[in-house]
C-alpha cells in the first residue's frame, strides 16, 4: 500500500510554505505564476490528492446534511 503524501511534503518539494500550498489548492489568495508551476510539478510528481477527511477534522465542519429518517 502506497504512503499518503502530506501537504507538508509537497510544500518542501516545491520550496514553499504549507500556507502557500493551501492558498493555491483552495484558491483563497493569488499565487505567483512561477510558484504555481513549482507547486503543480510537486503535486504531479508526488501524485498528491487532498484528504477531505483530514480537512473536515481540521476545519470542524463536515459539509454533511442530516435528514430525519
Amino acid at each position: 500500500m502506497a504512503k499518503n503524501i502530506t501537504i507538508k511534503e509537497v510544500a518542501a518539494l516545491a520550496g514553499v510554505s504549507i500556507g502557500t500550498i493551501s492558498n493555491y489548492i483552495n484558491g483563497t489568495h493569488t499565487v505567483a505564476a512561477d510558484t504555481r508551476a513549482r507547486i503543480d510539478r510537486a503535486i504531479e510528481d508526488t501524485r498528491f490528492v487532498p484528504n477531505r477527511a483530514v480537512r473536515t477534522l481540521r476545519g470542524k465542519r463536515t459539509h454533511t446534511l442530516g435528514l430525519p429518517g
